[in-house]
């Protein structure tokens, strides 16, 4: 599913506009996704407890089409994260613009994964177990090896034949793609705790997110999140290479339209 947003235009925008007819709004059918179907989608989307852009994403469709949102991320959820690692409001906004990859659930209603066979391959040897004679789809040093969607848990499946601690800890999940080793760090009982939760709601995903960043090795992390030091915050998230794919410039940039938009500015 596409996201729109102000600016597209075509035969999907004019689907979304008879939809929000449909809702009883009053809009021109004209394909353009301007200020008027900007605010009429926000208004849609606070009347519904959404994140309320004006960005028509997996979400939005979904409440629009009469489908479940218990599973969806609310604007409660970033209030009450923004409140907790008492960092702005629209930090927290542009971060969950930027670092998720889309809604946090397949259609099947299992919480998004991508299996790491190089990771698999550390918590193996971590526990004293054998790396050795495994598929090098489930059991490597280089990185690589994904398929997406259901294709993760059919690794992810055979994995678990292999240890199950290890496989589960070897995904990362959610819509912050959290990685599961990390589970005591952030405070979860056990991996299988953790990976209950994600199988909740992605308002839980934004909580891992919460206790990954405020945990007591992120301090530095935490600090350049508030101070908005993008550079910083995303070469500890998103790893040395974050310039490759522009995590700063599209933080920055993401943080500046948030602040206009949660001041009025917009």
């Amino acid at each position: 599913m596409i996201t729109l947003r102000q600016g597209d235009r075509g035969a999907d925008v004019i689907k979304l506009q008879a939809m929000l007819v449909d809702k009883g709004f009053i809009l021109v059918n004209d394909g353009d996704y301007g200020g008027k179907t900007t605010d009429a989608v926000r208004r849609f989307q606070q009347a519904n407890g959404l994140i309320d852009d004006g960005v028509s994403g997996v979400s939005t469709m979904r409440c629009l089409r009469g489908d479940d949102i218990s599973k969806s991320l609310k604007k409660s959820d970033l209030i009450a994260a923004a409140s907790a690692l008492n960092v702005d409001l629209a930090a927290i906004y542009a971060v969950t613009q930027v670092e998720c990859n889309g809604y946090g659930f397949l259609d099947s209603g299992k919480p998004a994964i991508l299996y790491e066979r190089h990771i698999m391959r550390r918590r193996l040897l971590a526990k004293k177990l054998s790396a050795i004679g495994y598929p090098a789809s489930l059991v490597n040093t280089q990185t690589g090896g994904y398929v997406g969607g259901l294709g993760e848990y059919v690794r992810l499946d055979e994995a678990i034949k292999i240890d199950r601690e290890c496989a589960l800890e070897s995904c990362s999940w959610g819509a912050f793609q959290v990685m599961g080793f990390n589970w005591d760090l952030m405070g979860y009982d056990s991996v299988d705790h953790f990976t209950g939760e994600m199988a909740i709601s992605e308002g839980k995903h934004l909580d891992a997110f919460v206790r990954f960043v405020g945990s007591r090795i992120n301090s530095a992390m935490l600090k350049a999140l508030q101070r908005k030091d993008w550079a910083a915050f995303a070469k500890l998230y998103n790893g040395l290479n974050y310039k490759l794919n522009n995590y700063d410039t599209k933080l920055a940039a993401a943080f500046g339209w948030y602040v206009r938009l949660l001041t009025g500015g917009l």
